[in-house]
């Protein structure tokens, strides 16, 4: 799927990018711990989807960008437990580190 998204967005002229978001239970330390204490027998690996995505890009050149150190940097971009979305400070800080990455990259032109 993946690979047939990069191919009809490579025929429309366009360059593809792929990341992986971070919800939740990586991002929100709080978040892991209640889970981790409610479920004492499960081990969490919040790290694996990201690192699979990346092994896939990788393997076939697929560029791929992160916000996963900027989100785990900070505190309070989650709404209350009951709810696993971004509130408005989680959205700024993956915007503007998707960006950074994006430019890094030579994705998008520096201004």
């Amino acid at each position: 799927l993946i690979l047939g998204m990069r191919s009809d967005s490579e025929k429309a002229g366009a360059k593809f990018v792929m990341f992986s978001h971070v919800g939740k239970i990586e991002g929100d330390p709080s978040h892991l711990a209640a889970l981790q204490a409610g479920y004492s027998g499960l081990a969490f690996d919040v790290g694996k989807a990201e690192r699979e995505l990346r092994k896939f890009a990788d393997a076939n050149g697929v560029a791929m960008i992160s916000s996963t150190a900027q989100v785990e940097a900070e505190k309070d971009l989650y709404f209350g437990i009951d709810d696993d979305h971004m509130n408005a400070k989680g959205y700024e800080v993956v915007a503007k580190a998707l960006a950074e990455d994006l430019r890094k990259q030579g994705l998008l032109p520096v201004n």
